[in-house]
């Protein structure tokens, strides 16, 4: 009966947060943007017991696998402790994820957003959103996690922070909010999840 009664409410919502994504490949203005939303609707899919195999997960995977961007190189010159360098090259190459505030106000995914203030276009915030949708929804391209991560354990500072970047948090679609949080919070969840879906797939060499 309790069951029956959550059902009512709870399948609607699935339904809404799916026709929401397949329609406009957003969620909502609450942060930067697309990388937060699809995080956000892969937990509430997966939360109300979506299957993996779902299309709608699936497309979500596809839409953050394509906006994985090209940027190891020169980063990982930038990293100054050889063990870690060396490590990261066994992850293949370093690949973040990356946009701003202006996705919310133009409604569309901002390639170029983190130039200004991240790393060749991506950014610590938006990479760990993405890859916690991605592990949610145990997508199968573990090369591209590997990348993510790879870029997460480059861009962190000798003292465990990581570098405030571009703003990250934003309301009513316009209004920019500094989360100083963020930049530490989400990595080290993105980190902790990856591993524990991946286990050591993640470390593996390809």
């Amino acid at each position: 009966m309790y069951k029956m009664s959550l059902e009512v409410f709870v399948n609607p919502i699935i339904t809404l947060i799916i026709n929401i994504y397949r329609f406009s490949f957003r969620y909502g203005s609450w942060a930067c943007c697309f990388t937060y939303g699809c995080w956000f609707g892969v937990e509430g899919l997966v939360t109300a017991g979506e299957p993996i195999d779902s299309p709608a997960l699936k497309l979500c995977c596809k839409f953050l696998l394509s906006h994985q961007r090209e940027n190891g190189g020169k980063l990982s010159y930038n990293i100054k402790h050889a063990f870690i360098r060396k490590k990261l090259i066994s992850l293949f190459i370093i690949k973040g994820w990356g946009e701003d505030f202006t996705s919310c106000y133009d409604k569309n995914y901002a390639e170029k957003g983190m130039y200004s203030y991240g790393d060749d276009g991506s950014g610590v915030v938006n990479t760990a959103w993405a890859l916690l949708a991605l592990s949610c929804a145990k997508t199968s391209d573990i090369n591209a996690v590997k990348r993510g991560v790879a870029y997460l354990m480059a861009r962190q500072l000798p003292s465990g922070d990581w570098p405030q970047q571009g703003i990250s948090g934003v309301t009513n679609r316009s209004v920019g909010i500094t989360y100083t949080s963020y930049r530490n919070v989400f990595p080290i969840w993105a980190l902790g999840r990856c591993i524990e879906t991946y286990g050591d797939a993640i470390s593996a060499q390809k």
